[in-house]
């Protein structure tokens, strides 16, 4: 969820060496379990910019990106005591306004 003003425009930056994607200037918020996190996407859609179309009529004006990291830590017993391994994961859900033909949609009149 964006922790800036609606006016704010936000960048998608892409580090190949570090192969990760971000959105610069949002804030990463811990999960305290499933109702958070539905709590937080109905937050985020009240954001979402909206407008009739012809092929539409709740068309996305505005894209949205949903950033889901997992962290998982496994503590294994070794001869020379316990060893922690962190595996990380990410997934990222795109929802990119404006995907309708605008000759179809009528978005542009």
């Amino acid at each position: 969820v964006r922790q800036a003003k609606r006016s704010t425009k936000l960048s998608i930056r892409h580090e190949t060496g570090r192969a990760t994607t971000y959105v610069e200037n949002l804030n990463i918020i811990p999960l305290r379990g499933a109702e958070h996190a539905q709590d937080l996407i109905r937050q985020a859609m009240k954001m979402r910019s909206t407008g009739k179309t012809r092929a539409n009529e709740h068309s996305s004006r505005s894209h949205s990106v949903l950033s889901l990291y997992v962290d998982r830590i496994d503590t294994q017993a070794s001869s020379s005591g316990d060893l922690c391994v962190k595996r990380s994961s990410v997934m990222h859900l795109v929802d990119l306004a404006g995907s309708e033909r605008l000759s179809h949609s009528g978005s542009g009149d």
